[in-house]
């Protein structure tokens, strides 16, 4: 006689998948390590027509938020952080001036996974764009 098996039931539920953990996971690993990438990328910056003048950017870094997450919900402000990055201008091989600069404002995700931009949480959905050809 032949075993009778149901796969009608799932034996325990082991709850839904947490599919946030993922964004959030992949936005802090471009924090930490695709922005200093892109920073080795492009450094070092040289002048039009002048191969001995250059600017380096190096040591970027991430500076702390100004207000929480939930103070700027309630102030229609944007969670985020100022990136930074120091600044050296090299003339001839010798270093001229090195500075702290201010670049950019950095959008924080919050834990779950949005964002939260002039007081709004808003949440970035990836669009699937077909390509051209038979379907």
């Amino acid at each position: 006689m032949a075993t009778r098996r149901s796969y009608g039931r799932a034996r325990r539920w082991s709850g839904p998948p947490d599919l946030i953990s993922g964004q959030v996971a992949s936005y802090e690993h471009f924090l930490r390590q695709g922005i200093p990438a892109a920073f080795a990328a492009v450094s070092p910056i040289y002048a039009p027509g002048r191969d001995n003048l250059y600017i380096e950017l190096a040591d970027p870094y991430l500076g702390e938020p100004r207000h929480d997450e939930w103070e700027c919900r309630d102030k229609d402000l944007t969670y985020a952080v100022p990136l930074k990055a120091t600044g050296r201008l090299w003339e001839n091989g010798r270093l001229c001036q090195e500075v702290e600069l201010y670049l950019a404002e950095i959008p924080l995700m919050t834990s779950r996974g949005t964002f939260t931009v002039n007081g709004t949480e808003n949440v970035l959905v990836n669009e699937l764009v077909r390509s051209p050809g038979v379907y």
